[in-house]
């Protein structure tokens, strides 16, 4: 990451993962809208419809689409991948330190 942040972005991230309510908030917030969409919670009315692979459907889009069951898969294929990217983003992020906390290993060849 020293690559592309700043060294104030990179003292930000750093301050981010010492935190691990912080950490599991931000994850929660970024993947909500994948893993959550239309679950069923204590004291709430169903609203499967809300979930983000059913909209693809024809028995939830009422019949207003025509849906190709190729562009069903290429659509959760897609999100599948995002998800993982995401997810990929994350741990990275979650795992950086800042390269003064990295300790520094002398060459014993010199």
């Amino acid at each position: 990451m020293e690559s592309y942040l700043t060294e104030v972005e990179q003292n930000l991230i750093a301050d981010f993962n010492a935190n691990e309510e912080l950490k599991e908030a931000v994850k929660k917030v970024l993947t909500r809208s994948i893993y959550n969409m239309g679950v069923l919670k204590k004291g709430k009315k169903a609203q499967q419809n809300i979930n983000w692979l059913l909209k693809f459907t024809p028995a939830w889009n009422a019949g207003l689409q025509e849906v190709d069951p190729a562009q069903v898969g290429m659509k959760v294929m897609v999100a599948a991948e995002a998800l993982a990217q995401l997810e990929n983003a994350f741990d990275e992020l979650t795992t950086y330190t800042k390269v003064a906390d990295k300790k520094i290993e002398t060459n014993i060849a010199k």
